[in-house]
Formats: structure tokens, C-alpha cells, sequence
């Protein structure tokens, strides 16, 4: 390239890039995350401080698997990013409800579960009161087992509804109490339930650290 062209390159793309910024055009590169976790991260726990129940629907009626406050133990990663609603903040990690010592209750025997995959947080809504309306999934997948009789349960579905509070550093899950999942394999389990039977999990949990959700439009 002749040195008459380099020039005219140079000062083209300057003219190009003040022209941007003018119009209020950012570079790419310069792009700021519009949704802010704090402090966000990875390693962040969650506690269930009421009851954890997942409620079957069967043939007889309503049938709860309980686990008491502070049996069910999560871990999560809180990122900040951009975009509108819908938009993932996140990961729900790992999960295990309830232990061999201390297991869940099902008619007061003993059942634990895991959560098979991490599965991902979501906003639905933008931030409004403190409060972040959101969801968890898809692909929401968990085992069950009984800890002390014959119990093989897997429980599966798309997305459960939730919401996060700035205030109180507590993630609802799933306060209306719907039930958007479904049993997809059973045996054993009492002959309580069948594959196809809808079911609904609720909680509420205690993040720790306390997270604190905003966005900037």
C-alpha cells in the first residue's frame, strides 16, 4: 500500500469511529454488562428454610415428599450480563435433598434426591421492588431413593417459576405452587405412583452471600 493510501485508511477510520461514538454507538469491545450480580461468582450455597415438598398428582390425590428446613443443599454461579428478558444469570450447580442420616420423608420413610444436571437461572422480568422474576430449567432432571425401603423415582420437566428478593436474600422457588414436572420412571416406591404423573416442587432458599440483582437500561 502506498503511503498516499495508508493515510487516507487511517483518517477514514477515525472519521468512522467519531462518527460512532457521536451517535452514541459504542464499540463492541466497549460494551458494558447491563445486568449487575453482586458479588456474584461462583461457590454461592443456598439453604431451604421452610419445608421443600414435591407434590405428585396421582389417581388417589396428592401425594408430598417433604424435606425439612435446612435439608436440601445447593450450590450456584451468578454472572453479570446482557440482554432482555428472558436471559440466563446463571447456574444452579448441584443439589442434593436431604442425606441417609437425615433423609426427606415420604408417609415417614426415608427418601434423599439429587439433581442430576446443572440446570440454568433465568430472568424473566426486569428487576422491579428488589424483586427479579424468574425461572429455573430447562432440562430440569432429579433421582429419588429410598433410604430405608425399595424406592427408584426419576423426575423430570422444562422450567419452574421463581423469584429472587434484594431484601431478604431469598429465592422462592416456585411459589404458586405449580406443577410443571413429571415422573418419567418409577419402581418401588409403595406402587404410589406412575410415569406420567405431574408433579410440583416448592421452597424458598437462603442465598449465601446474599446476592443483590440490577439492570441498567
Amino acid at each position: 500500500m502506498s503511503k498516499r493510501k495508508k493515510v487516507a485508511s487511517v483518517m477514514f477510520t477515525g472519521t468512522a469511529a467519531t462518527a460512532l461514538v457521536g451517535a452514541g454507538i459504542q464499540p463492541a469491545a466497549a460494551a458494558q454488562s447491563d445486568w449487575t450480580i453482586t458479588p456474584g461468582g461462583s461457590g454461592i450455597t443456598g439453604h431451604n428454610t421452610t419445608d421443600a415438598v414435591l407434590t405428585v398428582s396421582t389417581g388417589t390425590g396428592p401425594i408430598s415428599l417433604v424435606c425439612p428446613a435446612s435439608t436440601v443443599d445447593a450450590t450456584a454461579t451468578l454472572n453479570n450480563t446482557n440482554g432482555a428478558p428472558p436471559v440466563q444469570l446463571g447456574t444452579i450447580d448441584t443439589a442434593t435433598f436431604g442425606t441417609s442420616s437425615n433423609p426427606c420423608s415420604l408417609f415417614g420413610l426415608g427418601v434423599v434426591a439429587t439433581l442430576d444436571n446443572a440446570i440454568p437461572l433465568n430472568a424473566t422480568a426486569f428487576p422491579s421492588g428488589g424483586v427479579t422474576q424468574g425461572s429455573l430449567g430447562p432440562n430440569i432432571n432429579a433421582t429419588i431413593t429410598g433410604t430405608n425401603f425399595s424406592c427408584n423415582m426419576h423426575v423430570t420437566g422444562t422450567t419452574i417459576a421463581g423469584n429472587y428478593n434484594n431484601g431478604t436474600g431469598v429465592l422462592a422457588v416456585n411459589p404458586a405452587g405449580s406443577r410443571t414436572l413429571h415422573i418419567d420412571e418409577v419402581s418401588g416406591c409403595l406402587g404410589l405412583f406412575q410415569v406420567s404423573n405431574n408433579a410440583g416442587f416448592q421452597a424458598d432458599f437462603t442465598v449465601d452471600p446474599k446476592q443483590t440483582i440490577s439492570h441498567e437500561s
